[in-house]
């Protein structure tokens, strides 16, 4: 198991901010390479912060790669953020019509995926990175003295290997989509759920892509959420 520090160099503040101590130039750990965690880094980019970016996935917005097919509820111009849009521009990125709404493979092909090859972002962002544990520095189960004054432990697997990176706050960009609740609405799993757990699906299907599953079939929604109406409305 490897311990080891990484510091984004290029995004160092001036020294003479004292910005550029010991403890500040550890880097912000950002969770999640999709929207909100991409918008972090651009972010950070834009005021000269360390950061580097954990992504489970192979590629940014792997989550959202999952329902490509479905359309956003809003527009381009409430899906694009302001410094992501500043540095974008910077690169001559062609900005899509903020009136049309964007599914999500649209929302990965034409934002997220130009945003994180940007030189300012890309060299901090790392793929297939897994999160497994985070701690802080110092500390245990049996002590906790000047917690909130330590650094944090971020415990990651990567091709099997666990690596360990320091870093001096974390943002958890995760969202939920990878965790979906359970049938009951108290979040208790049943046994009988897990059971049939690879007959469930908790996503949103594409439906139209694989017709033979649900064609002149009878399938039943669980949940007054959106994505139960979304179905139906398919």
């Amino acid at each position: 198991m490897k311990t080891f520090k990484i510091l984004n160099q290029q995004t160092c503040c001036d020294p003479s901010t004292n910005c550029c101590t010991p403890e500040s130039s550890l880097p912000v750990a950002i969770i999640g390479a999709g929207p909100i965690g991409l918008a972090a880094a651009a972010h950070l980019a834009v005021r000269k912060q360390p950061f580097i970016l954990f992504e489970g996935c192979e590629e940014v917005g792997g989550n959202i790669r999952t329902w490509g097919h479905v359309t956003l509820f809003s527009p381009w111009q409430y899906n694009i953020d302001s410094s992501a849009k500043d540095l974008l521009q910077q690169a001559d990125w062609q900005e899509p019509n903020g009136e049309l709404i964007p599914t999500g493979q649209e929302l990965i092909d034409t934002y997220l995926q130009p945003l994180a090859e940007l030189e300012q972002l890309k060299p901090s962002i790392h793929l297939n990175h897994q999160v497994i544990a985070i701690t802080r520095k110092y500390n245990d189960k049996m002590k906790s003295k000047d917690r909130n004054e330590q650094s944090f432990l971020l415990y990651i697997k990567e091709k099997g290997e666990i690596k360990i990176v320091e870093a001096r706050a974390v943002l958890d960009a995760t969202g939920t989509w990878g965790n979906p609740n359970p049938a009951q609405g108290n979040g208790v799993w049943l046994p009988s759920e897990q059971a049939l757990s690879e007959n469930i699906d908790y996503h949103i299907p594409n439906v139209t892509a694989s017709p033979s599953l649900y064609a002149n079939k009878k399938s039943p929604l669980s949940g007054a959420g959106i994505q139960p109406l979304i179905l139906y409305l398919i």
